[in-house]
C-alpha cells in the first residue's frame, strides 16, 4: 500500500470519527419513533405570591404560518384557577399546565394535514388577553417542522426544533409565564 493511499484512509477515518462524535454531542430535538408523528408541547405558567386568591383564568396563544404552503395550526387555551396545584420556587407559587401543538387542514390532521415532505416554520406567541392584574408573556418562539414521507406513501412529522425570540440556538422548550400580582393600601391609624 502506497503512503498517499494510506493517508487518504487515514483522513477519511478521522473524518468519520469527528462527524459520528459532532452527532452524538448535538443537542436531540423532538424526534419521531417508527414514522409516527412527533409532538410539540407548550408549558403555560402563572407566578404569583403566596396567600393570594386568584380568579379564573384562560390563556390562548397565537400560532402563525410563516411557510408559505404550510397547514392551519393551534394550541388549546389552558385554563387556571385557585383550585389548581401549585409548586413553590423562590417564595413565588406556580401553577403549571401544558397543551399540545395541533396541525389540520381539510379534516387531516398531524403529518397528514401537510401538502408535502420538507421543513414548515411557525412563529408562536401568547395573546394577551388583558386579565386585570396579569403581566403577559411576551417572548416568541419560531417552531421548526420537519414532515418526512412514510413508507406507504403517507406523511408524518419527523421532528420538530424551537427556537426562543428569534435566537438561533434550537431545542428549547416552549414556555409562557405570566405573573399576577394585587397591589394595596394600608392605613395606619
Amino acid at each position: 500500500m502506497g503512503g498517499k493511499e494510506m493517508n487518504l484512509k487515514k483522513l477519511i477515518k478521522s473524518l468519520l470519527v469527528c462527524g459520528a462524535m459532532a452527532i452524538g454531542t448535538a443537542p436531540t430535538p423532538v424526534l419521531a419513533a417508527d414514522e409516527t408523528d412527533a409532538t410539540v408541547s407548550v408549558t403555560k405558567q402563572l407566578e404569583f405570591s403566596e396567600g393570594l386568591a386568584i380568579p379564573d383564568m384562560k390563556f390562548e396563544f397565537d400560532v402563525t404560518p410563516e411557510t408559505a404552503d404550510a397547514p392551519y395550526a393551534s394550541i388549546a387555551p389552558v385554563s387556571m384557577n385557585a383550585k389548581d396545584t401549585t409548586s413553590e420556587e423562590n417564595s413565588k407559587q406556580i401553577i403549571t399546565k401544558t397543551s399540545t401543538v395541533t396541525f389540520n387542514k381539510d379534516g387531516k390532521t398531524g403529518g397528514n394535514a401537510f401538502a408535502h415532505a420538507g421543513e414548515y416554520i411557525y412563529k408562536i406567541s401568547e395573546v394577551n388577553g388583558g386579565l386585570e392584574n396579569v403581566t403577559y408573556s411576551t417572548d416568541t418562539y419560531k417552531l421548526h417542522v420537519l414532515v418526512a414521507n412514510k413508507a406507504d406513501g403517507g406523511l408524518y412529522i419527523k421532528n420538530a426544533a424551537v427556537s426562543k425570540n428569534d435566537e438561533t440556538n434550537k431545542n428549547e422548550a416552549i414556555t409562557f409565564v405570566n405573573s399576577y400580582s394585587k397591589t394595596g393600601s394600608l392605613t395606619v391609624s
